[in-house]
């Protein structure tokens, strides 16, 4: 997680971090950028539904399960 005020580089560090892990490594990096000011908690995160205790994968639920089944799966890719 990277914070910190407007034009001060974070974009800029990671994407050049990640350039050179890929140059060193040969190995492909993925990164997922989310900006949980855009949405509700429960849209990023989850929500279990009490009546029907019906659970409900949030943005980045759903990002974590899509890097594990890649990781179990046959991708050799470095996720961020």
């Amino acid at each position: 997680m990277i914070v910190g005020p407007l034009g001060t580089g974070k974009t800029n560090s990671w994407q050049v971090l990640l350039a050179m892990l890929e140059r060193l490594d040969g190995i492909e990096g993925i990164p997922y950028v989310i900006d949980p000011k855009a949405m509700h908690k429960d849209t990023l995160y989850n929500t279990l539904n009490p009546t029907t205790h019906e659970w409900n994968d949030g943005l980045f639920t759903y990002i974590l399960c899509k890097i594990v089944n890649d990781v179990c799966g046959e991708s050799s890719k470095r996720h961020w």
